[in-house]
């Protein structure tokens, strides 16, 4: 199995970084694309500089709908035959962030309606766990299940009566591979918590997690916060850790404290085998 990163928040083999995600898997014959950054330009650019080609996709997995890691869709899907997209059904809700007392529109570019018509795009829409391909898994919605992991105030939905709500994303999916070594997961931006999210893992799949790949939103993370993620993570075993985008460097410095050489962060262009 291979990963390799193309959109992130750092550059470590190329010359674009940005604040978004997107990661291309290939496991055996089968390559997905998971995410598509916050721009085309950062994807298709680093896609070049690393001689990646986008042309014969299998699917496209797109983690939450906010627009670091789908705005970069629309250059995609003219890159690439593949017409299959894997989300939530909430992907396309209008979200924002509040920002000095403002609310910024970082939802979606644009609406299923779009890309259904303009490209032909065949959308499939899941809200629970499930298998997309084999040995290759969707979350789909994830319990709460510990008071350290909560989400953020200044990320919001606009609900029927035009009231401004804190968003709970239902619609955040995380991505897991399973291998002879173990559970792979790779997640978006982990706004539900990656604790909450392997565990509910746990509860689906009698496997060991041998890795985990992506964010992990711990950038603003209280250090208790942060000390009960540590802790899951020891009590694990997990023999690989790759963050990037939303966990910070702060947290990713933290971590190679920690864990050492487990400790390989997916930067832009990095590489991951296993």
């Amino acid at each position: 199995m291979k990963i390799t990163i193309l959109s992130e928040n750092y550059a470590a083999n190329t010359d674009y970084a940005e604040w978004g995600f997107c990661a291309l898997i290939e496991q055996g014959s089968k390559r997905i694309l998971f995410d598509t950054g916050f721009t085309g330009t950062c994807v298709l650019e680093n896609c070049k500089k690393l001689k990646v080609s986008l042309t014969n996709l299998d699917a496209i997995i797109l983690s939450h709908g906010h627009d670091d890691h789908t705005g970069g869709l629309e250059d995609v899907l003219n890159h690439t035959k593949c017409r299959t997209i894997y989300a939530h059904p909430d992907l396309f809700s209008k979200r924002f962030v509040i920002e000095d007392e403002k609310y910024l529109d970082i939802s979606c570019p644009h609406d299923q309606a779009y890309f259904e018509q303009k490209y032909g795009v065949t959308f499939h829409l899941h809200s629970t766990f499930f298998e997309l391909l084999p040995n290759i898994f969707m979350t789909g919605e994830v319990p709460f299940t510990n008071s350290f992991e909560k989400l953020a105030d200044n990320l919001v939905i606009k609900n029927s009566n035009g009231n401004y709500i804190q968003d709970k994303f239902p619609d955040d999916n995380s991505l897991i591979v399973k291998t002879d070594k173990g559970l792979i997961i790779i997640f978006g931006c982990a706004h539900r918590g990656i604790i909450n999210i392997m565990n509910y893992i746990k509860t689906n799949m009698d496997e060991s997690i041998y890795a985990i790949v992506g964010g992990a939103h711990l950038y603003n993370a209280t250090d208790e916060h942060y000390k009960f993620v540590e802790d899951f993570i020891k009590q694990e075993n997990i023999q690989q850790l790759s963050p990037g985008h939303c966990t910070g460097m702060n947290r990713i410095f933290d971590l190679t404290q920690t864990f050492k050489d487990k400790v390989k962060p997916a930067f832009c262009g990095t590489v991951l085998t296993f």
